[in-house]
């Protein structure tokens, strides 16, 4: 279903933005990203059935690592005027292959270490968290020393992995990823911010909205309604995850690096795509965090999918 969401939003921006292709497939694979970093947040402060909470969480993660080494391996295509689709296919996978192998390996080792070794009692804790967090950023460095945006793979491998596993001093391991997971936000999204002239927004004009409307009412809900058919989802449940899709720091991170690229005189050279990428990609950013990670809690009292504590 990525594909759809990836296919659809390219031609929606070459048909409302009047973009080439390049820069259409390269704005459809960063929009398929949906921020763990936001979902995140809207879940704790809001009950759903733990299913939804589910589908939400690990569709974050797996589709941020898909755009992020999508929309490496389009910018590569783009530099490399004469790439077969078999090695356009191949750098993706080997991409994500290796990310995944690193960030399972890694995860295998600070598992080892957190169970099978004698931590000092006194310091285990501190000790657990430094060890996650260390696993985390020496596997993005390895994967990412040998393919750009692999470490991406790695890291949310490795996250993953760790995360399903019985570990000792668990709740500290999370407090910990939800400090530096505000830190790194506070941090990155003002930085980006200050890198975007809102002229660049205002140029997107009606047509910009467009591509706000047909992505976010159009093709999200499309995409969620095929990926639960024949799922145990009510039409309310499939509704609510339909609107709750907001935007995160991959694609503004990276859309923000490709832009900068875009404008060098270095080919690939494309100003004017460079400012519909870096437009597109924070007017969605904008609007879905805004209103769907703004207004969440309306939106599942709305669609009555919020629970009841007892």
């Amino acid at each position: 279903m990525a594909a759809l969401s990836f296919l659809g939003t390219a031609l929606t921006v070459r048909l409302f933005l009047d973009a080439n292709w390049d820069v259409a497939f390269l704005v459809g694979a960063l929009l398929v990203a949906t921020g763990p970093t936001v979902i995140t947040p809207i879940l704790a402060v809001i009950s759903v059935r733990e299913e939804i909470a589910t589908i939400l969480e690990t569709e974050g993660i797996i589709n941020d690592v898909t755009a992020a080494i999508l929309a490496v391996v389009i910018f590569k295509t783009m530099t490399a005027q004469e790439l077969a689709p078999r090695g356009f296919i191949f750098l993706f996978i080997e991409r994500l292959g290796l990310g995944i192998v690193t960030g399972l390996a890694i995860a295998g080792v600070v598992w080892y270490l957190l169970t099978r070794v004698d931590l000092p009692e006194q310091a285990a804790p501190q000790t657990a968290r430094l060890l996650a967090l260390a696993g985390a950023v020496i596997a993005f460095a390895i994967a990412d020393s040998v393919f750009s945006e692999a470490g991406i793979a790695a890291a949310a491998t490795a996250g993953f992995t760790l995360g399903n596993l019985e570990l000792p001093h668990r709740e500290g391991i999370l407090r910990l990823n939800q400090d530096v997971t505000l830190l790194v936000l506070s941090f990155v999204f003002i930085t980006l911010a200050a890198l975007l002239e809102f002229s660049e927004l205002r140029a997107l004009g009606i047509a910009g909205l467009g591509v706000v409307g047909v992505v976010t009412v159009v093709l999200r809900p499309l995409v969620v309604f095929l990926s639960t058919a024949g799922e145990a989802f009510p039409v309310r449940e499939r509704l609510f995850i339909s609107f709750i899709g907001p935007r995160g720091i991959i694609p503004a991170s990276v859309a923000t690096l490709f832009a900068i690229r875009l404008q060098t005189t270095t080919p690939p050279t494309d100003p004017a795509g460079a400012d519909i990428l870096l437009g597109t990609v924070f007017l969605i950013i904008l609007v879905t965090d805004v209103v769907e990670a703004g207004f969440a809690r309306q939106i599942a009292a709305a669609f009555g999918v919020v629970e009841v504590e007892e």
